[in-house]
């Protein structure tokens, strides 16, 4: 339902929308089952991307494409014994629980209240059946915090971050280090899309983030004053990414699919949101392609 890695903006063909729907459904479905129609709110395109790199790990079967049932529960009965998907679906909760841990350790208590109500007893169940998994995200988000309160340099905490969730996922699946490498990365760049996304918000509460400038409320005028970290690190992540992606290469559909969409993301986020462009997913508003909003002059380029 929201994340980064839009499919819709990543040159897709037909064929290859449906693959990734696979994936993505596989994980809606698999909440639904966990947790009933709400637990599908929590679906994210990063975990599908995850999944993708994880079938490929484990040269696993492609997940079946199934349509798309709102309120009918035929097609449930395909995922019912289907225990990566609910294991992936399980991570999904965990994570969100830390997230909602997260929100209330920096003071956002109504918001993570409102969620809590909503998932508590969710969460909990993930909680009690990945045990391990909890601990890995709980010790975590614990270390990062940490971190963060001494106010260490920003690509040890953006590392810290990579490692957690590649340590989640091994977790799941233990793999050769390529392909946890690809996951840290991505992890990574993930984060750091989300420290930028969220500068003017932090800035404004005093949160932390490893960006923030005094003086400079946005991150357009941040990026003003200290491009060359920028350019540098946005560097540095993406090539990171590319790479590692060329190294688990097999020409195969599923491949193809995680090397556009991640791609199209890395080449294009991270300037959207320089550019002054919403890239957060409005559920109420709908979903917009990024390059849609551009095309209609949302926002200024702040480059020079």
């Amino acid at each position: 339902m929201y994340g980064y890695f839009k499919p819709g903006s990543s040159g897709l063909t037909r064929e290859e929308r449906k693959l990734f729907n696979s994936y993505y459904c596989r994980i809606c479905y698999c909440l639904r089952i966990l947790g009933g129609q709400s637990a599908r709110f929590l679906t994210t395109y990063d975990v599908a991307i995850y999944s993708i790199i994880l079938r490929l790990a484990r040269s696993a079967p492609t997940p079946p494409p199934v349509r798309c049932q709102r309120l009918a529960t035929g097609m449930m009965k395909q995922y019912r014994d289907d225990e990566m998907g609910l294991r992936l679906a399980r991570v999904s909760l965990v994570v969100f629980g830390e997230k909602i841990r997260d929100d209330y350790l920096d003071g956002e208590n109504m918001k993570a209240a409102g969620m809590e109500v909503l998932f508590r007893k969710l969460i909990a169940d993930a909680c009690a059946a990945e045990p391990e998994i909890r601990r890995i995200a709980f010790e975590g988000t614990d270390r990062i915090n940490e971190m963060q309160d001494s106010r260490q340099q920003v690509e040890r905490i953006l590392d810290t971050y990579g490692e957690m969730v590649a340590d989640i996922f091994c977790e799941l699946y233990p793999m050769e280090d390529d392909y946890r490498q690809l996951i840290k990365n991505i992890a990574v760049w993930t984060f750091y899309v989300d420290m930028l996304n969220d500068y003017a918000k932090d800035y404004k509460s005093k949160k932390y983030n490893g960006f923030t400038l005094e003086g400079c409320d946005s991150i357009q005028s941040c990026f003003d004053r200290n491009y060359l970290f920028f350019l540098y690190l946005n560097r540095k992540i993406n090539n990171s990414i590319t790479s590692q992606i060329e190294k688990i290469r097999d020409d195969s559909k599923d491949w193809i699919v995680l090397n556009k969409i991640v791609n199209c993301a890395i080449g294009t986020t991270a300037f959207y949101i320089l550019c002054g462009n919403d890239v957060e997913f409005k559920f109420w508003k709908g979903c917009k392609n990024i390059p849609y909003r551009l095309r209609y002059g949302k926002g200024k380029s702040n480059f020079r």
